[in-house]
């Protein structure tokens, strides 16, 4: 998936629905790969030539090439239009760098993501969506203890390499056709707001 304001609340579903999930949430890529053992990758982002072990549903934000797949699996994504992305995108920056969500914070995990993220803050909205905007700029912007992270490219710039795109524009028959084809009840978000 692509970040989005009800990211949490679909993974929730998946746990309760699929026990035997994966959930992959590599919102940053390493800047080095060699980083990946050290003890402060505390986001335990994986190198770029890692692969996560099969299991029967993997849900997530993830490079889609670090999954082994097989014939016949089913590969599917939910999606906002470029310009609501940005915005989504803006929306979870800000949050999860927040002094709200890191009063909430309750493991290393979530306050290096805190840490990460707060640094971005500094910036107006209008330089950091030109930052995130532009892959040479987001390029070893985010550090935390030695550790450089960069949000993925393929964040950004969505591919239709998919069996199915689900649409946050067309939320309610998205919970539907997803529901036919995978299983996944998101039924109970049918009116949650998606988006800005």
């Amino acid at each position: 998936m692509a970040p989005c304001r009800l990211y949490l609340k679909i993974i929730e579903l998946v746990n309760k629905q699929f026990p035997e999930n994966l959930c992959i949430n590599e919102f940053f890529e390493l800047s080095r790969d060699s980083d990946e053992k050290r003890a402060n990758n505390l986001l335990e982002i994986t190198s770029k030539n890692f692969k996560f072990p099969r299991k029967p549903f993997i849900a997530g934000i993830f490079d889609r090439d670090k999954i082994i797949t097989e014939p016949g699996d089913f590969l599917f994504t939910i999606r906002n239009k470029q310009d609501d992305l940005m915005k989504e995108l803006l929306f979870v920056i800000r949050y999860y760098g927040s002094y709200e969500y890191y009063k909430k914070a309750s493991n290393n995990y979530q306050r290096c993501l805190f840490d990460v993220l707060n640094n971005l803050n500094s910036f107006d909205d209008k330089d950091l969506m030109s930052i995130l905007e532009n892959p040479k700029k987001r390029k070893n912007l985010l550090t935390y203890k030695n550790v450089s992270y960069k949000l993925r490219d393929n964040l950004i710039v969505q591919d239709n390499n998919f069996d199915y795109i689900g649409d946050f524009d067309d939320w309610e028959n998205t919970i539907k056709e997803i529901k036919e084809k995978t299983g996944l009840d998101l039924t109970s978000l049918k009116n949650e707001k998606t988006k800005f």
